[in-house]
């Protein structure tokens, strides 16, 4: 007795030729209902970004040592169900230009906020050399830079001056405020672990 042949015959290559564009087509199906079909709602024109999509990374342990320690210094409002701005209690009344601290502990970051709009800031330092900033709150980030600016200034004692319909005054109404400004910045500093 003949032992038949188990392997089965390939398929004749005019069945191939025939059903590979269905598989193709079945292929392409599958690989497109699979495709993540979330989409971007920011509008990329817009130059007017929202805060807390720019946010300077916190850690659990500086975070703890900002609620248990600094949090005691500020006020503490809630901007939406996930983060709270934090006003330094120093701060008088009639500063025109306030720092304040966002911080998101859904997304676990920090930003800093300039409350205020000051337009055209000078520097000054103890050489009379000036150096003029024009501030723009549509541009990313433009609320940390300008704190930064202002808190570098502080540290090398620079006198800082706001012109507005060209007129120069202090930026700062007391010291007090301008301290103010510098532990708030080195709170944010502190928060995102970077002191």
């Amino acid at each position: 007795m003949q032992r038949k042949n188990m392997i089965p015959k390939l398929l004749p290559t005019y069945y191939l030729s025939y059903y590979l564009p269905y598989y193709f087509l079945l292929s392409c199906v599958f690989y497109f209902s699979c495709e993540n079909k979330t989409k971007n709602t920011k509008n990329e024109n817009s130059k007017n970004e929202d805060i807390t999509q720019i946010l300077f990374p916190t850690r659990a342990d500086t975070e703890l040592y900002f609620k248990n320690v600094r949090q005691l210094f500020y006020q503490k409002k809630q901007q939406s169900a996930y983060s709270d701005i934090y006003d330094l209690k120093r701060f008088s009344e009639k500063q025109p230009f306030k720092l304040a601290l966002l911080h998101d502990w859904q997304k676990n970051g920090a930003n800093v906020i300039v409350v205020g709009n000051p337009k055209n800031i000078i520097f000054v330092d103890k050489d009379k050399d000036t150096t003029n900033i024009q501030f723009d709150n549509t541009k990313t980030n433009a609320y940390f830079i300008l704190a930064n600016q202002i808190y570098d200034a502080i540290i090398q004692e620079k006198q800082i001056l706001l012109v507005e319909n060209a007129k120069k005054t202090d930026f700062f109404i007391s010291q007090t405020d301008k301290e103010s400004w510098r532990v708030t910045f080195k709170d944010f500093l502190g928060l995102i672990g970077r002191k």
